[in-house]
């Protein structure tokens, strides 16, 4: 939002208090996401899930575009599967898959960067299961989806 005061002076206090009242309005735009990423990040927490299984589709232009079967062990992707052929990912690729955690951190950067942002929990487990970003409104090419589902937990 863009105030313009013609020919007159605002003393420096003034533009502060304006600039704060301005941050606050904007930080309320973020409340529901931000509440609604923390009571979902509470229920995940409370599982206490450290050992699971998820089905991963990520859709963007970032190459990974088919569904993957992940394995989380102790926090950590251990091995990721392609379901359209069965094909293992190699180790080293590993890095560029997310764990549930993640995805969470994920979705907390996209409130403050992103222009448009919808995301889906499953209530019972907590997880995200549907994040859709979209990081610049106008541009090509910068749009991605998660979508999460089957989370397998591993006997705890």
């Amino acid at each position: 939002m863009t105030r313009m005061i013609a020919n007159r002076y605002i003393p420096g206090s003034m533009v502060l208090l304006l600039l704060l009242l301005q941050g606050c309005s904007l930080l309320g735009g973020n409340h529901r996401e931000l509440t609604d990423l923390d009571t979902a990040r509470r229920v995940w927490d409370a599982q206490g899930l450290h050992d699971y299984d998820f089905t991963l589709n990520r859709s963007c232009y970032c190459g990974l575009y088919s569904p993957h079967r992940l394995e989380v062990r102790a926090d950590t992707i251990k091995s990721a599967i392609r379901l359209e052929n069965g094909e293992a990912i190699a180790d080293s690729e590993l890095k560029s898959f997310d764990t549930i955690e993640a995805l969470f951190l994920v979705i907390e950067q996209a409130v403050d960067r992103a222009d448009a942002l919808t995301v889906e929990y499953n209530l019972a487990l907590g997880y995200p299961t549907r994040i859709d970003i979209d990081y610049i409104k106008n541009a090509v090419d910068d749009e991605i989806l998660y979508q999460v589902s089957d989370v397998t937990p591993l006997d705890r």
